[in-house]
């Protein structure tokens, strides 16, 4: 007896594999059928009319069932019962990944010792990982992600020597990132993001040269990017270590950035906000040329913004804001025409609004608020026909906005608070589309 379970896994089979049916029994099964109740073999309760059992007892099947059950995407609850995988010896995908399941990972998994792919992922599992699952050596990839699991991560990890990807972010998972992560050198990656971890992310992981997206946001790791300084720089000289994804936010991460993360030119994301980062933003940032999106605020970044973040061409999204940093903002980063979203707000940077910023017409959200900024607001602003943001609060901008904003059509918020503006507004600018306009202008 099967339960209703794989049902579909076997109405596929019959339908792709090729069964045997000598005695035709399966000549009714027809996936047109609006209920499958009638189909031979299967067994529905009498009051909801679901499907309870499959009795194949007898029927002579023969030939090839494939090794795939895949389960994701429906509404399935309840507890997995722990003898579902007391047979499962050749299944080489198991997935009930987006479902509404509770309870825990059985026990009956470590059966599965020809598995490859295991994902349970976004349900409400809890407990502890079932430690037979670090012994299923074919495993390629674990997607347990988006669950209530806890205890320690992943203690035994180093078994799994082929293993690609390893899925555990938002969970409970508590303890430190095993030191013996270094022997699953095919990992490309690795996921621990918004969890309770803590500690030193270990050295071990410079030895994950093939590791292209790393994310260990929302955990408490401390030093952490000091101990990733030694992996960042190990990946640098392999031809097969291209980060795309690098992220490590609400960590907690102090110190300063390891100079060897500006070689990895790959990197088409780097996110390090909200840690306790210092020291400058290093020259070097030229060199990620494929960098998409930079997100380092909310740290403790003292100095300027690099004059090489001009070579950055493929920029859409820059964040520094809530730092340290002071000066003007550099006039290279007119190059970034490709970027939508400028955050600078919350810094000390000085002199006026820059004067090029025009040159800047992908811009959708443009922030300068809380700065030392001064002097007249550009007339290129005007140019920002894309503009539904700008924040330019907390400033010491003077004089009257220009009258060029009247191009600024699909603007939504502005806020010009605390500042030394004059007390009216150019009446040729149309501001009754604008959600939200925040003033408090001079008299």
């Amino acid at each position: 007896m099967i339960h209703h379970s794989s049902l579909e896994i076997l109405k596929f089979e019959k339908q792709k594999a090729g069964l045997e049916d000598p005695k035709g029994k399966l000549s009714t099964w027809n996936e047109d059928d609006y209920s499958p109740c009638n189909w031979v073999g299967v067994k529905c309760d009498p009051i909801n009319n679901r499907v309870s059992s499959l009795v194949l007892d007898g029927f002579s099947l023969s030939g090839h069932i494939d090794r795939v059950v895949d389960l994701s995407e429906n509404n399935l609850y309840g507890v997995i019962p722990d003898e579902i995988f007391q047979q499962c010896w050749s299944l080489r995908v198991i997935s009930f990944a987006n479902n509404n399941l509770t309870g825990k990972i059985p026990d009956s998994l470590s059966s599965c010792y020809s598995s490859a792919v295991v994902n349970f992922s976004s349900n409400q599992i809890h407990g502890e990982l079932p430690s037979g699952m670090w012994f299923l050596r074919g495993l390629q990839s674990i997607d347990l992600s988006n669950n209530l699991l806890e205890g320690e991560s992943a203690e035994g990890i180093q078994n799994l020597n082929d293993l690609r990807e390893l899925r555990l972010g938002k969970n409970l998972f508590t303890g430190r990132i095993p030191e013996h992560i270094r022997e699953c050198l095919l990992l490309n990656l690795v996921d621990f993001s918004s969890n309770s971890l803590s500690g030193r992310v270990p050295e071990s992981m410079q030895k994950l040269t093939s590791c292209t997206f790393l994310n260990l946001q929302g955990n408490s790791f401390s030093a952490a990017i000091l101990s990733l300084g030694e992996f960042l720089n190990q990946c640098k000289s392999s031809p097969h270590a291209h980060f795309s994804t690098c992220k490590g936010i609400h960590s907690q991460i102090h110190g300063e950035l390891p100079s060897g993360m500006w070689f990895l030119r790959g990197l088409q994301s780097i996110d390090l906000s909200n840690n306790l980062l210092e020291g400058e933003i290093a020259e070097g940032i030229q060199n990620l040329i494929d960098l998409r999106e930079l997100r380092l605020g909310k740290n403790l970044f003292t100095g300027r913004i690099p004059e090489h973040i001009r070579d950055c061409l493929l920029l859409k999204l820059v964040d520094f804001s809530s730092n340290s940093l002071s000066g003007r903002v550099p006039e290279s980063m007119q190059k970034l025409t490709s970027c939508t979203f400028l955050n600078l707000q919350g810094n000390s940077f000085s002199g006026g609004i820059p004067h090029w910023i025009g040159e800047m017409k992908s811009l959708d959200t443009l922030d300068l608020s809380a700065n030392r900024c001064s002097g007249w607001t550009p007339k290129s602003i005007g140019n920002l026909d894309l503009l539904s943001r700008l924040n330019l609060s907390r400033n010491q901008i003077t004089g009257n906005l220009p009258e060029l904003m009247v191009n600024c059509i699909k603007l939504l918020t502005l806020d010009l608070s605390h500042n030394h503006l004059a007390a009216h507004l150019p009446s040729v600018i149309d501001f009754s589309r604008v959600v939200l306009i925040t003033t408090q202008l001079e008299d």
